[in-house]
């Protein structure tokens, strides 16, 4: 016997169609759209052995999910479903299947521009998972991009920030885009020292830096602030710049710079205020050699004093031990810490009358067996013996 079942389907959600006979049915509702030649008005009949195919289609704004039956099974996860199975439907007077959709996940793609750059669009945008978006990123006058930073780790290559844009293809996550920017060198803006006489050199600062050596043309930001000054060689003085106006100080500042500025440096011989009497020079060498020997004195001296420790273990000096010590005298008290050197070996600097007092010792934690103690300066120069076991 040839048996027919009723199939419905979820009003305006779905598309079904019979390969025999090819009937197709549609219907349009928000959420999907259902394909077909025919509006699906009602349910219709179809043969337990016949072969059944459903297909739709998710409208602007939402995604599908899944066909399900009236029972709640999934019938196909996909939008077209070919030779749908028709057994567990047997015993049923009518099925229902239904098409799910709903709305996209969206992602957030956040553009930031810094101070001197502009990108389009700007701010926080939603984007639907999967979907594309594109920046347009560009410099304002008097800047130049140094960087655009991907997801906060990713450069853009030079080539790439050329382009002046980049497109988040496929989005599946959030993103952001930030675009760096710092004061623009002008190429068509320069600085230009020629040294026309004499010997000596120019030295120049943009905008407030430190001065710089001139040593070859300058490129300079749009409408920046220069200052130049002339250093002059042993044996010269600084005589002007031209400009091509005369200027005879030996530092100028130039302010709003917004063509190219060109300056030629002049020196003069000095060797007339270069001459210094001979004597002089003789004399100040003396004062020299005497100041000199007076302070090598008073280092040999000030070596001499002092108590100087030895720091052991049986019989060999020991390297970097931590000495700490306190010096008193008149009332007066100084501390610190010495490190022997490689002979086990320091020195404490203390004055005659002072009495000192070692209140530890320690190499790699472990401390020194005769401290802490204290010694008196009786002489000038004093020792002591530190142990460890």
């Amino acid at each position: 016997m040839f048996l027919r079942r009723i199939i419905s389907f979820q009003p305006a959600y779905l598309l079904a169609f019979l390969n025999e006979p090819a009937l197709k049915f549609g219907a349009n509702q928000i959420g999907g759209i259902i394909l077909g030649e025919f509006l699906y008005t009602h349910p219709f009949k179809v043969g337990i052995d016949e072969q059944l195919t459903i297909r739709t289609e998710g409208v602007t704004g939402y995604n599908f999910y899944r066909w399900l039956d009236n029972d709640g099974r999934i019938v196909s996860g996909s939008m077209t479903a070919v030779n749908v199975n028709l057994v567990p439907y047997l015993d049923d007077l009518d099925v229902t299947f239904t098409a799910y959709f709903g709305p996209p996940k969206f992602f957030y793609v956040t553009a930031y521009a810094e101070p001197g750059t502009t990108i389009v669009p700007a701010g926080v945008n939603l984007v639907p998972a999967g979907s594309s978006i594109t920046f347009v990123f560009s410099a304002q006058a008097g800047y130049r991009i140094i960087d655009v930073v991907i997801d906060g780790t990713i450069l853009l290559t030079k080539p790439q920030i050329e382009l002046g844009s980049y497109t988040f293809s496929d989005v599946k996550a959030n993103h952001t885009i930030v675009v760096k920017a710092e004061s623009g060198a002008r190429t068509d803006i320069t600085l230009r020292i020629d040294l026309m006489e004499g010997e000596g050199h120019a030295e120049y600062s943009i905008n407030g830096a430190n001065f710089v050596r001139y040593t070859g043309v300058v490129y300079l930001p749009a409408s920046a602030d220069v200052k130049v000054r002339a250093v002059a060689d042993d044996g010269y003085r600084f005589d002007r710049w031209e400009t091509p106006t005369v200027e005879k100080n030996s530092e100028v500042t130039f302010r709003n710079v917004v063509a190219n500025l060109y300056l030629e440096l002049y020196f003069i011989d000095d060797s007339s205020g270069s001459r210094i009497n001979t004597a002089v020079l003789i004399l100040a060498a003396i004062i020299l050699l005497m100041i000199v020997a007076a302070l090598l004195l008073f280092f040999l001296i000030w070596r001499r004093l002092g108590l100087f420790l030895v720091v052991e273990m049986e019989g060999v000096g020991i390297s970097d031990v931590a000495v700490s010590y306190k010096v008193d005298k008149n009332g007066k008290t100084s501390e610190g810490t010495k490190t022997t050197n490689s002979k086990g070996k320091c020195r404490i600097a203390a004055q005659l009358g002072s009495s000192v007092t070692i209140t530890s010792a320690f190499k790699d934690g472990k401390p020194a067996v005769n401290v802490p103690v204290t010694i008196v300066m009786e002489k000038r120069k004093e020792y002591f013996d530190i142990l460890f076991d």
